[in-house]
């Protein structure tokens, strides 16, 4: 275990009971540094960020990982610290976990005392996550499938990214480094037999439209009953209902949310400080994304539009 160093002559003439207290913070274990890496607007990364602020996570940084138009993720640096090649990602001091849903975990069990994980409400909070979970492939479509049919220019940027430049920045990783050859030759295999800008064009967005309102009779029916999803104080499951309910915002606002929904929403939600913190993108507006599709429609290089900072959510 680390310790911190006190250094007594940088305390000098501060006087002996505040010399005393902070020779004893020097003997406090020094907490481990925290990156989250994550994109703005993706779903899961939202779940990480959240998870992290509400844990009140010390010694955290937020990095944004470009995976809509730079493709930063198919970058060697990254690449290295997680070879899925996805976001989140989470470095914990030594650990990295690699899943949204695991990193919710892994904090409840380092920081229990944030109380989002209770004992008593495990078994409804397990099944609320789960039911999440068990839609991803339906968010995404649903995501995708809206955004794809709203305009050429969305279409557009998203075929550029997710298929040129990516095969144009998995080459590069193949070409100039030779240890990340394998994960990067079968990544860019999956690229070159799947076009996620057709698939996403033929999705049925009523069915897909019609899988997220599922989850969100789900939601309604907690809230009926209680002030958040899996009781009366936040938890894990509302750390998932948020980055969800977000989703839906981005794509559809508030039209698909029942009544104590919108009320959890915007009474319960949005004014907790950690959607301010953890720059939850609720609206399209807000994202990287459409900022660098306006400037691809403007015939100028979205790589210019760049992430300065967590964006002012509220």
């Amino acid at each position: 275990m680390k310790f911190k160093e006190f250094d007594a002559a940088k305390w000098e003439g501060l006087g002996k009971d505040a010399a005393g207290l902070v020779a004893v913070e020097a003997l406090l274990p020094l907490a481990p540094k925290v990156t989250c890496y994550t994109a703005d607007v993706s779903i899961c990364s939202i779940i990480c960020r959240l998870a992290a602020e509400e844990h009140g996570v010390p010694c955290l940084e937020h990095r944004n990982v470009d995976i809509e138009c730079e493709m930063e993720n198919y970058e060697a640096w990254f690449v290295k610290i997680q070879p899925k090649m996805t976001v989140p990602c989470m470095q914990y001091g030594d650990d990295v976990i690699g899943d949204s849903k695991d990193i919710m975990y892994y904090l409840a069990e380092k920081h229990p005392g944030a109380g989002l994980y209770p004992e008593d409400r495990k078994a409804d909070i397990d099944a609320f996550v789960e039911l999440f979970y068990s839609k991803f492939g339906s968010i995404a479509r649903f995501t995708f499938g809206h955004w794809i049919h709203s305009s050429d220019a969305i279409r557009n940027f998203i075929d550029r990214g997710k298929v040129e430049k990516s095969i144009e920045k998995l080459r590069k990783l193949i070409a100039d480094y030779p240890e990340l050859r394998d994960v990067g030759e079968a990544k860019l295999a999956t690229k070159q037999k799947f076009n996620f800008v057709e698939f996403m064009s033929k999705v049925d967005l009523g069915e897909m439209d019609r899988s997220m309102g599922e989850v969100l009779a789900a939601v309604e029916a907690k809230l009926e009953k209680t002030a958040f999803v899996c009781g009366d104080t936040y938890t894990l499951a509302d750390v998932t209902a948020t980055a969800f309910l977000a989703r839906v915002h981005v794509v559809k606002a508030e039209t698909m949310f029942g009544p104590a929904t919108a009320k959890y929403w915007n009474e319960a939600i949005k004014t907790r400080p950690s959607f301010q913190k953890a720059y939850v993108t609720w609206k399209w507006e807000l994202t990287l994304m459409h900022k660098q599709v306006e400037a691809l429609a403007r015939g100028e290089e979205p790589e210019t539009v760049t992430w300065a900072g967590p964006p002012a959510v509220l």
